[in-house]
């Protein structure tokens, strides 16, 4: 058997608005707000195809978890 090479970091795909909207379960408009302000990255991949970074995206998320101790209702 061939054994595995341990795993660089792999590369960063890329996604489509309507993807991310849908993971973060908002709106197409404010994603490109998102993008606007600098939260997430994209890329232009054309006249009007956007693909916004699947790290950044990531990183979106995780930086805006709620610590449940500072969570009020």
């Amino acid at each position: 058997m061939r054994r595995r090479e341990p795993q660089e970091e792999r590369p960063d795909r890329y996604l489509p608005v309507r993807q991310v909207a849908e993971t973060l379960c908002c709106m197409n408009q404010y994603v490109y707000t998102l993008i606007k302000e600098g939260r997430l990255t994209a890329i232009r991949i054309g006249a009007r195809a956007i693909r916004i970074s699947e790290k950044s995206l990531s990183g979106f998320i995780e930086s805006n978890k709620v610590d449940p101790d500072q969570f009020n209702v």
